[in-house]
């Protein structure tokens, strides 16, 4: 699976996720960047897949807030800062 990853979402289906740069640079980041979510949370981005039964019903980007075992999805434009999204420093 090298560019892809299995992860769950918080119903308990699985979802794989393409963590290659070459579709996560769509989105203007690499997978394991680090942002902080538009509630204040921070979070690892991990990777793009299909946004089934989201708004936009295309690929979205998934990513993980810490402490959570489940993925989450950005449902908007592909530019994750216009958005809420800041993006955090190493």
């Amino acid at each position: 699976m090298g560019n892809a990853k299995k992860m769950y979402r918080e119903n308990g289906m699985s979802i794989v996720l393409d963590t290659s740069d070459v579709t996560c640079l769509l989105f203007g980041h690499k997978s394991g960047t680090r942002v902080k979510d538009p509630n204040g949370k921070k979070a690892t981005l991990i990777g793009v897949a299909s946004g089934k039964g989201c708004d936009s019903g295309s690929d979205v980007m998934w990513y993980q807030v810490d402490g959570k075992k489940y993925v989450e999805y950005h449902d908007a434009s592909r530019d994750l800062e216009e958005t809420g999204f800041e993006i955090l420093k190493k």
